[in-house]
């Protein structure tokens, strides 16, 4: 029997409908905007890294006393200016990375510990409990 690649295709995308969707109304949890900030954050690092080591490495390649021949000079130059937009296209990521990094972070929080009560000079300070409240605006 023999498939056409459009049934292929259809047989293969058939199990992607039984995966779990979140509804796009259900609010997303703080656990939510972090492992998103994490992911955003990884890909805005691959993409940099990635990115300025292509185009550094054509820098490298292009520089005088180096031989590069002409016909390949435009196939070097595109490669170099695809690693640098790959560079300047994880500036984005990063911007959101910090924005869902700030969402996901607690808007109230309550902090229990001890304080070291000003003490006479000589004498062991003394540790007393507190309750602080730290709002993030």
């Amino acid at each position: 029997m023999h498939l056409s690649p459009f049934c292929l295709l259809l047989v293969l995308a058939f199990p992607a409908g039984a995966q779990s969707v979140r509804s796009a109304t259900a609010p997303m949890s703080s656990q939510d905007y972090s492992l998103k900030s994490r992911n955003q954050r990884t890909t805005a690092r691959v993409l940099l890294i990635g990115g300025g080591l292509v185009a550094g490495t054509v820098v490298y390649a292009t520089l005088p006393g180096k031989s590069v021949s002409l016909d390949v000079l435009p196939l070097v130059g595109g490669v170099g200016v695809a690693g640098g937009l790959a560079a300047l296209g994880s500036i984005p990521l990063f911007i959101a990375a910090g924005r869902n990094r700030r969402k996901a972070a607690p808007i109230a929080q309550v902090e229990v510990g001890t304080l070291a009560a000003p003490a006479y000079a000589g004498a062991t300070p003394v540790f007393g409990p507190t309750l602080g409240l730290r709002i993030s605006l």
